[in-house]
């Protein structure tokens, strides 16, 4: 429509009446409205000069840009507002002008005198405004178009020239009566304008210069002889052709005066107000400087407006009044606070918003303030606009006039109501404490005497200042017995430190929880106390109960789990002593039937027996070799290891025993490190594994190897024993196959367990497995479900060492033998007899020089004696053990080498020692070929 527009040309007036909501108005929607009415809106919104429109019956207000200053703080309330409402003060006024407009006629006002409230305070204004109906076919007159001119500043102007000119017009008229009093009129008529301040000129009708005063001579900066009798363009050649020219010319035809407020053509910057009128002479010209006037009234203005903006953004209520107490401003936030128009709160109105019970001593505090010319304070409630009361600080300050009498009173009142409701809060709550206190102290009471613990209140250095009744019924000591001493001739003796210790540290502020002494009871008994306490002040406050039946219960539980863990060792000494026995007699038995049939058979039939001999014996070194695993007690040759390399090189392997049936994928990590392990141990570990998953797959599945690096933090570590905080290779074998039932994986690692069928394993792979990884440091883990197959996660402690143990071919043993040196002498310590003649045998059918100890005692005298190239000696001696013997020889020889012979090592894991160089070990039961190996891979090294 029209109005949607114009409103996307002009400002905040367009905008204003686009967006306000017309339905709940008399007007209705704007889509209603006449084409006469939207015609009008249009026009005045698109005029420079200040227009409003009255519609309806109501007369609803709608005014455009130009009407805001006249409109002044009201500017937003009045738009859709009954004029008889937006203008209160002049509501009789206008509603006499509406019916006189109604009936089809004009009306007019000019430099009308009104008093207004549009700032909130009363002010005088003087207005031009015109109005005219505006009709719409049918229906007449349906609105009235005001047109809005301000005239208050120059009607103030022209009150002041208009007392000028009656008193020259009176000087004038006194000049004509006679000639004498003419003359004499004349020259006081000059004396006065020569000395008034405002500018005053007279010219002929020639517009010649007959006077000229000094004001007139200052604001030219022209004298009196440059001017008179000159006439105006050629004193002043700025006037030529100007608006002065042509108004003194009007003037003086029309005989009619003038007035023009203009800017200074002499003076630029100044700005002038000039008052025109004829003489018999010619013309009479008075000039007002209004500059100053005009920058007063921009400065009061801007001061109005800093004025009104910091009160308006106070969040307190502001007001004003007069000497005699009548309200003449409230402040935005008074009228959105009370809701009531500000027509209705002047004067003494306000004190209806002063809740009734306060009323009285509001008054009371005012009225004295205003008698008194003092400052006053008070509190007092005031109704909101939805009913309630909130109190309210109102503080007033006389503001005194020159004379020393009250010129105005300025004042505020603040919201203190949350103070207020702060303050009886905290009053509920001191009066609910008090008694929550008075409480609590009774039930103190109650329980410091009703407690069965006890209780006490000490100093300090630990001496009794109060006890509770609990230390009779407990102990038998009277109060008496107890106060002003220590507990020290209470506590047992074994206790007495720890104590004392305790004591020290609650009476230096540190709290004390469940320490667990004795004290002794007035019968000699001693009972055990569990304390805790507190300092408090300089007061130490403690509690202690009595855990003598607890203490007890704890002594039996312990001897009875003791007990329990006797009888379950004896009974895992059981079953393993029955499996080794089971296994040995096997073996032994066939290496008698041997040896028997060897005594009896032919001679070509004799290898066959000594070969089956060899075998069991070979089998009853595997067995031994993994009950020592089991128990942690195998020698390892401990290295850095690269598992990846490791499980490459046994893929092949691996792949063949597992058959074409089972899928082998690996997920080797490129950052897992290396592991510190035992080559060969590792390996078997390995394919025992490998073989168990085989064994759980009949009908074929899916294998995984996986390798990763871990860091095994305190919590991880806590939960499994054995473990420290560190880096960690996991080594993984998972299967697809049938997994373990739950009540059985406890039993897994037990040796001598198996679930496989009679005749098809013997129980021992998966300890020795545990073990082996145990003795390393490690830890083993199981994740196992029936019909989802199993994951055995390997944790050997990792090592970032670049030393890594590489996967070499060995040199064929018959090498090693080849390279024996007959000069080359072994000392060879062995406490078995039979052990050290074979060994000593063997060693010297392969070339070598051989000498025999049966002690470290013997072999420290034969090293003072000869001179030896390697020193092979059993680790578990009697006296000096293998390895003091080493350290022993090897202050005085450094490069000594060294074969450690062991069947039994208990340390071999843990001790770097075993594995310096030169040194090397060797495990009981060995071989020929392996002794001969070992032997020059120390001497070759």
């Amino acid at each position: 429509m029209a109005i949607a527009q114009a409103s996307k040309q002009h400002a905040e007036m367009a905008r204003q009446i686009q967006a306000h909501d017309w339905s709940c108005s008399g007007l209705g929607p704007m889509d209603g409205w006449p084409t006469s009415m939207r015609t009008v809106v249009e026009l005045s919104l698109r005029s420079p000069a200040a227009m409003m429109s009255w519609w309806g019956p109501d007369a609803i207000m709608i005014y455009n840009d130009a009407y805001i200053p006249i409109a002044g703080a009201r500017h937003g309330r009045l738009l859709g507002v009954s004029v008889f409402e937006g203008w209160p003060e002049v509501a009789e006024l206008n509603r006499a002008i509406l019916a006189s407009v109604q009936a089809g006629k004009t009306h007019s006002l000019r430099n009308e005198h009104l008093v207004l409230y549009r700032n909130g305070v009363a002010e005088d204004v003087w207005l031009n405004v015109d109005y005219s109906p505006v009709e719409d076919g049918q229906r007449g007159v349906i609105g009235v178009l005001c047109i809005v001119t301000e005239t208050s500043v120059s009607q103030l102007t022209e009150r002041r020239l208009a007392a000028s000119e009656a008193r020259l017009r009176n000087m004038l008229d006194e000049q004509r009566r006679t000639g004498e009093q003419l003359i004499e009129a004349q020259r006081q008529q000059a004396a006065i304008l020569d000395g008034i301040g405002d500018i005053f000129y007279a010219l002929d009708q020639d517009l010649r210069f007959t006077f000229f005063n000094a004001a007139a001579e200052r604001f030219t900066r022209r004298s009196r002889g440059e001017v008179l009798g000159r006439r105006l363009v050629e004193a002043m050649p700025e006037t030529a052709g100007s608006m002065i020219e042509s108004l003194f010319r009007r003037v003086l035809q029309t005989r009619r005066p003038k007035r023009l407020e203009m800017g200074s053509l002499t003076r630029p910057g100044r700005w002038l107000d000039l008052r025109v009128f004829p003489t018999e002479e010619g013309l009479g010209v008075a000039v007002i400087d209004l500059t100053d006037q005009r920058a007063a009234e921009v400065a009061l203005r801007e001061s109005e407006s800093r004025f009104r903006l910091v009160v308006e953004t106070l969040p307190q209520l502001v007001w004003t009044c007069l000497p005699d107490g009548r309200c003449d401003y409230l402040s935005r936030q008074w009228l959105e606070y009370t809701g009531v128009p500000v027509e209705e709160q002047l004067g003494t109105r306000w004190i209806e918003l002063v809740h009734p019970d306060d009323r009285e001593q509001a008054a009371r505090h005012r009225a004295g303030a205003l008698a008194g010319a003092h400052d006053y304070d008070v509190d007092y409630r005031i109704r909101r606009y939805d009913g309630e009361y909130r109190w309210f600080k109102t503080r007033g300050l006389p503001v005194l006039g020159s004379d020393g009498r009250v010129a105005h009173w300025f004042g505020t009142s603040t919201d203190i109501q949350d103070i207020i409701a702060a303050r009886e809060l905290q009053a509920s709550l001191r009066q609910q404490l008090e008694a929550q206190v008075a409480l609590r102290t009774r039930e103190r009471d109650r329980l410091w005497s009703v407690t069965q613990d006890l209780a006490l209140v000490a100093d300090r250095e630990g001496r009794f200042l109060e006890v509770n009744p609990a230390w009779k019924r407990m102990l038998g000591y009277d109060d008496e017995e107890l106060l002003g001493k220590t507990s020290e001739w209470l506590e047992h003796p074994d206790d007495r430190e720890r104590t004392q210790r305790a004591r020290v540290q609650t009476g230096g502020g540190q709290a004390l929880s469940l320490l667990e002494n004795r004290f002794r009871s007035k019968d000699g008994q001693y009972r055990w106390l569990a304390w805790s306490a507190v300092l408090d002040g300089d007061q130490i406050y403690a509690t202690a109960r009595d855990v003598t039946s607890q203490k007890l219960a704890e002594t039996r539980l312990l001897d009875a789990q003791a007990q329990l863990r006797q009888a379950q060792k004896m009974e895992a000494i059981g079953l393993l002593t029955g499996g080794i026995a089971h296994d040995f007699n096997n073996l032994l038995a066939s290496i008698l039937a041997s040896l028997q049939l060897a005594e009896r058979a032919r001679a070509d039939e004799v290898r066959r027996f000594l070969e089956t001999a060899m075998s069991s014996v070979q089998r009853a070194a595997s067995l031994t070799q993994r009950l020592l695993a089991f128990g942690r007690r195998q020698a390892l040759d401990i290295r850095a290891i690269d598992v990846n390399e490791l499980i490459r090189s046994m893929q092949e392997m691996i792949e063949r025993t597992l058959g074409s049936s089972i899928a082998v994928s690996t997920e080797l990590a490129s950052d897992s490190g290396r592991a510190l392990a035992d080559h060969n141990q590792l390996e078997s570990a390995l394919l025992n594994l490998v073989i168990n998953a085989r064994d759980a797959m009949p009908e074929g599945g899916r294998l995984r190897i996986r390798t990763q690096r871990l860091l095994a933090d305190a919590d991880y570590c806590a939960r499994n024993a054995g473990l420290t905080p560190g880096e960690y290779l996991a080594l993984s074998v998972q299967d697809s196959g049938t997994g373990v039932a739950a009540d059985i994986v406890d039993k897994i690692f037990d040796p001598f367990f198996t679930t496989k069928p009679l005749g098809q394993g013997t129980g021992l792979g998966l300890s020795m497995i545990y073990g082996f990884v145990k003795q390393l440091g490690g830890h083993v883990q199981i994740d196992t479900e029936v019909g989802r197959g199993t994951t055995v996660y390997l944790l050997l402690p990792g090592t970032r060492s670049s030393a890594v143990t590489r996967l070499e071919s060995p040199s064929p043993l018959a090498a090693h033998a080849l390279q024996t040196s007959a000069a080359e002498t072994i000392l060879l310590v062995e406490d078995n007899a039979d052990l050290r003649d074979l060994a000593a045998k063997i060693l010297g059918e392969l070339g070598y020089r051989v000498l025999k100890a049966e002690n470290g005692e013997e072999a420290l005298e034969v090293l003072e004696r000869q001179a030896v190239d390697l020193l092979a000696t059993d680790v578990g001696l009697p006296g000096l053990n293998g390895r003091q013997i080493a350290e022993i020889a090897r202050q005085k020889r450094p490069d000594l080498k060294v074969l450690f012979i062991t069947g039994y090592a208990e340390s071999a894991a843990r001790e770097a020692g075993f594995s310096e160089a030169g040194m090397a070990m060797i495990s009981k039961p060995f071989s020929i070929d392996g002794l001969a190996a070992k032997v020059r891979q120390v001497l070759s090294a």
